[in-house]
């Protein structure tokens, strides 16, 4: 009796195998996920001076979706996370100085918190300090007429004074 179930699960059991195969084979993605991207890091100054924390941003208008960032550490250095998409880039930066605590509490982004910076008089007759931009306002947004050519073999030299 075991021989007789036996000769029939065999092709059920080899089906199944086969079916798995054929389902799995589409599974865990492939090399063409996107543009493609390289390695991207070099150095942000802000007149002439390395500043920590600001953040850089790489876009191919080609591919508005596909943008990547990275931040400066003490030195000016930065590595964008991602790389970046290879070919012409809008490069943009953002450093927000004031109370960075209220950008993480309020769940803020750095327009709104540019916004808050009204320079109203306080009960002393001192105008209020709040958050601001440090970066220079030509360089903030993807409209910025910065640009950078990413090659395809990557850089470590895409270095901008702002």
């Amino acid at each position: 009796m075991f021989s007789f179930e036996f000769r029939f699960m065999r092709p059920i059991m080899a089906a199944c195998v086969l079916a798995s195969f054929i389902a799995l084979s589409g599974c865990g993605g492939s090399e063409d996920e996107g543009p493609p991207r390289a390695s991207v890091s070099g150095r942000v100054t802000i007149n002439g001076k390395p500043v920590e924390g600001v953040e850089v941003n790489f876009v191919n208008p080609d591919y508005p979706n596909n943008g990547s960032f990275g931040l400066t550490d003490a030195e000016g250095n930065y590595r964008l996370a991602k790389g970046a998409v290879v070919g012409l880039n809008n490069v943009f930066f953002s450093k927000i100085v004031g109370d960075e605590n209220l950008l993480k509490e309020e769940g803020m982004d750095a327009a709104q918190l540019e916004a808050m910076n009204t320079g109203g008089a306080t009960p002393g007759g001192k105008a209020k300090q709040g958050p601001k931009q440090i970066v220079p306002e030509e360089f903030t947004s993807e409209k910025s007429k910065l640009t950078f050519e990413v090659p395809a073999g990557g850089t470590t030299k895409a270095n901008f004074d702002i």
